[in-house]
């Protein structure tokens, strides 16, 4: 930014200069603006796509290398090393056309915008030395116009570079504003409710909800009463995950109604009813944080006496402390430093401790 608005601010005060000289050749020295003007238009039409397209093609390669080194035990348990490695090799082949030609159009409009400029140089020394003769300005008013001429050119030789920054900034910056500028299907409403404590009461009632086009539950009514333990069995894909995601509200059931101590759910807030549920899933996810404060990540203000007592309670304390630094041993990313049978109990662990109503 400093470099752009130093040669900005050399360019018009050159400017300046050069129509105080002489009018008629000034104007002949900038006869090149308006052909680089339309090669850089040109230039940014065709570099936005390919500069989206090069962080599409960067984010395929990088989810491919991110899923076999985390995946590298099944990877290698299925022997299929090679198949992992040709689909990077393709993955990699497509960056590698998207960045070729993204070079090839920056090597044929970044000279030709950074040399239209010497036009002017060329104009300025012809008209101007048949001017000299002339006598209508001095060769010395020509010797420093000639210089102030290089002045102007100084910010063509950076557009071409700043158009090529300008677009992939671009397409890297909508890339990730899709991202943050989607919003949330499940709001809260203007009159929600915030529940201190819970009972425990849970009823669903003619509930019924799809996954896009894919029904998965259909009239289901049951209810929970506080302190009762319930079971939920059934086939694979039945719906037992997306019972608990329905009840912390993930998703909006499309029917019927669920209530919890007979408020319904779409009346409680979100933060709010997060606070009184905890999860334990089938794949608990780990931070790569300390033990301490993966376990502690519902309750940061939580003790240290209450932290183990919650992995005391999910029969993780001992395990806990035969690692290298017990409580503060980093478990590393998604927690692969551990089996999968310590992750889940650190998952309870952390539920534990929420106690949630």
């Amino acid at each position: 930014a400093p470099m752009l608005l130093t040669a900005l601010l050399s360019f018009a005060f050159a400017a300046i200069y050069m129509v105080s000289v002489h009018l008629t050749l000034a104007l002949a020295s900038m006869i090149a603006i308006p052909l680089v003007f339309l090669l850089s238009v040109k230039l940014r039409r065709l570099t936005f796509p390919l500069s989206w397209l090069t962080q599409a093609r960067q984010a395929d390669v990088a989810v491919i290398v991110d899923e076999n080194i985390n995946g590298q035990r099944i990877v290698k348990s299925f022997a299929q090393e090679l198949m992992q490695v040709n689909l990077l090799a393709k993955a990699a082949k497509k960056l590698q056309w998207v960045q070729v030609r993204s070079i090839d159009v920056s090597a044929f409009y970044n000279p030709l915008i950074e040399n239209l400029s010497v036009l002017g140089s060329v104009f300025v020394w012809v008209y101007g030395g048949w001017l000299v003769i002339q006598g209508e300005i001095a060769l010395g008013s020509l010797v420093a116009f000639n210089m102030y001429l290089m002045m102007i050119q100084m910010p063509f030789r950076f557009l071409g570079w700043m158009l090529m920054l300008e677009q992939r900034a671009k397409a890297s910056a909508g890339r990730i504003f899709e991202i943050l500028d989607t919003t949330s299907e499940i709001k809260d409403k203007e009159d929600r409710v915030e529940m201190k404590e819970l009972k425990g009461n849970i009823s669903f009632k003619d509930v019924n909800f799809a996954y896009a086009d894919e029904p998965i539950l259909k009239g289901m009514s049951f209810e929970v009463e506080p302190n009762e333990t319930v079971a939920i069995v059934g086939q694979t894909g039945s719906g037992k995950s997306t019972i608990v995601r329905l009840l912390s509200r993930f998703y909006e059931i499309d029917k019927g109604a669920i209530l919890i101590d007979g408020v319904p759910l779409q009346d409680i807030g979100v933060r709010n009813l997060h606070y009184h549920i905890a999860q334990v899933l089938h794949e608990p996810f780990l931070f790569s944080i300390s033990i301490k404060d993966n376990i502690a990540y519902g309750r940061p203000d939580a003790s240290m006496e209450e932290v183990i007592s919650a992995a005391k309670a999910a029969e993780a304390h001992d395990f806990i402390q035969q690692t290298s630094e017990g409580y503060e041993t980093v478990v590393g990313e998604r927690g692969y430093t551990l089996s999968g049978g310590q992750r889940q109990r650190l998952g309870i662990a952390r539920a534990l401790l929420v106690n949630p109503s």
